[in-house]
């Protein structure tokens, strides 16, 4: 029996991730359209003009506030458990600006809604991450991404149509959200982790952890990324209405063409993700907003906006799915829903300084002139982001191939932490070819059966691991690497035969080859496994 291929194949769950992706968008561009009504409700209200924008980003401040605990709170209840807590959240708050009475209160129902979306985006995004390896996670993220931006559509024309009713309806679509509960209980599996689970005894993973650098990147680019972004929903409104004098309706359709073009082009995500890297994608993403931002600056009618908006919402559709898997195939396993948080927060962190940006220059120039300043920003970014690329291919490659294949390592050792290893088909296929070699002293095995078998056998009456260190010698050569590794590895005594604590020694050599995922072993051998005391299932020397 060979190691498996593909995810479980679980349509339910793999579609209520899916769907639990469109409520990012629905969370502040499904009221755009309305807040032109909501500024004339309040007109008597103080700095209405600011407050009435800020319908579509106060959740943005309270996410960016919560999610660095989200990630925590994810840990200690569980993905599925924090999902569900968040999906309420989502629908109680999102809702209350259909009846709440005034701005203020509408801002405190936006806050709670802004809690929901921070455990939902935190622990499914954590979930995606543990379910999920390589090229099936990169076209789960693209549908993702493609469903929120085609729910987008949908949201947008709705909410500018019921924003011309009233604006008020509009906030009971967040009620459709409520919908994903049925879905998310039926389908998502439980429990607090579900790959690599700490080791007993193990320090719990602590907040000190130095944040790798393409995840950095990541990061920034989501947060540069998302004050561009948000900059349409907030202002392209009053450009529409104010300058060229068209309804509500017309502000949802010209937003709903760049939220449909982000859609079509994030599904071809995995495709795209073969051709290029990380840092290029996000070059060619601010570079496309950045081209979108010049011509809506100079824009005299609806048509060319759409053509603007048309070349935004390509840039867009790299932007997103690129910067979630960057983050989630560089996240350490242990602290991967902090991770999530990290990422939560620094999109909501962009949506929220967007007004904040961008309002004091378009007091002082006007909104066209802003969209300059802003296309000029996106450009420069493009640059950087593409100079940063060039020079980590400037990288020596052998450099590059040997902390690969110790990344690779790093993961078989983290899989060998769990209570039985071989058992979790993402972890094999991150780690092994589909048809890899294993070789014991008693004989070899093709595929993952031999593997779980070997260590059931070794593991029959031990305790629970205490602690497993282990020391390993990488030497790369062109396609191919070799590894040397050698463990040590103490259990607490266990239920039968073993009355004290097991050591145990192990050397292991493997041969690593480089695979469209990236490096996988396809060549494994036990040398020897050493037992003190000697156990029943194990020799003393094995």
């Amino acid at each position: 029996m060979t190691a498996a291929k593909h995810p479980p194949k679980d349509k339910g769950q793999g579609t209520t991730l899916v769907l639990v992706g469109t409520l990012t968008i629905m969370a502040g561009a499904t009221v755009a359209p309305a807040i032109p009504g909501i500024r004339e409700a309040f007109a008597d209200s103080a700095n209405v003009d600011l407050l009435a924008r800020m319908i579509t980003t106060t959740h943005a401040l309270a996410i960016v506030l919560f999610s660095p605990l989200a990630g925590r709170v994810v840990e200690r209840l569980g993905r599925k458990r924090a999902l569900i807590t968040g999906l309420f959240a989502f629908g109680i708050g999102g809702s209350s600006g259909a009846y709440l009475p005034d701005l203020y209160s509408l801002l405190v129902g936006r806050a709670v809604l802004g809690i929901g979306v921070s455990l939902i985006m935190t622990s499914s995004m954590a979930m995606i991450a543990d379910l999920y390896e390589g090229a099936d996670r990169q076209r789960l993220l693209g549908r993702q991404a493609a469903a929120g931006s085609f729910g987008g559509v949908v949201l947008l024309l709705g909410g500018g149509a019921l924003a011309g009713l009233d604006w008020r309806v509009v906030f009971l679509i967040y009620l459709l959200g409520g919908l994903l509960l049925v879905p998310a209980l039926m389908f998502l599996p439980g429990g607090r982790t579900i790959a690599a689970p700490r080791e007993p005894g193990a320090p719990r993973p602590t907040g000190s952890r130095k944040v790798p650098g393409g995840i950095v990147a990541a990061l920034a680019a989501m947060l540069l990324g998302q004050v561009a972004f948000y900059s349409v929903p907030v202002q392209v409104p009053f450009l529409v209405e104010d300058h060229f004098d068209a309804p509500s309706v017309v502000a949802g359709g010209v937003m709903a063409v760049q939220t449909f073009t982000t859609g079509m082009v994030a599904m071809r995500f995995a495709f795209f993700r073969r051709l290029a890297g990380e840092f290029t994608l996000a070059a060619l993403s601010f570079l496309a907003i950045g081209i979108g931002y010049l011509i809506l600056a100079v824009a005299p009618n609806i048509a060319v906006l759409v053509v603007a908006l048309l070349v935004m919402g390509t840039g867009l559709g790299f932007l997103m799915p690129n910067l979630n898997n960057w983050v989630l195939a560089e996240a350490p396993a242990e602290v991967r829903a902090r991770y999530a948080g990290l990422l939560t927060t620094a999109l909501f962190l962009g949506q929220f300084l967007a007004p904040v940006i961008t309002q004091p220059i378009v007091s002082a120039l006007g909104i066209q002139p802003t969209f300059a300043v802003v296309a000029c920003g996106a450009l420069v970014v493009s640059v950087a982001y593409y100079l940063g690329g060039r020079a980590q291919h400037k990288e020596p490659a052998a450099g590059r191939d040997a902390h690969e294949v110790e990344e690779l390592t790093e993961r078989f050792l983290a899989g060998l932490r769990t209570p039985e290893p071989g058992s979790e088909p993402a972890w094999a296929r991150s780690v092994f070819t589909e048809d890899v070699m294993f070789s014991y002293p008693d004989g070899t095995d093709r595929g993952m059966e031999g593997f779980e078998d070997f260590h059931r056998r070794a593991r029959d009456g031990w305790g629970p691991l205490e602690r497993l260190d282990a020391d390993y010698a990488v030497d790369v050569d062109g396609d191919r690497a070799t590894v040397a590794v050698r463990q040590q590895a103490t259990h607490e005594p266990g239920a039968t035969d073993a009355a004290t604590q097991v050591d145990i020694e192990g050397h292991y050599e493997a041969r690593a080859v480089r695979t469209a995922e990236g490096w996988r072993f396809d060549w494994f051998q036990v040398r020897s496994v050493t037992v003190r005391p000697p156990h029943s299932g194990v020799s003393a020397t094995h």
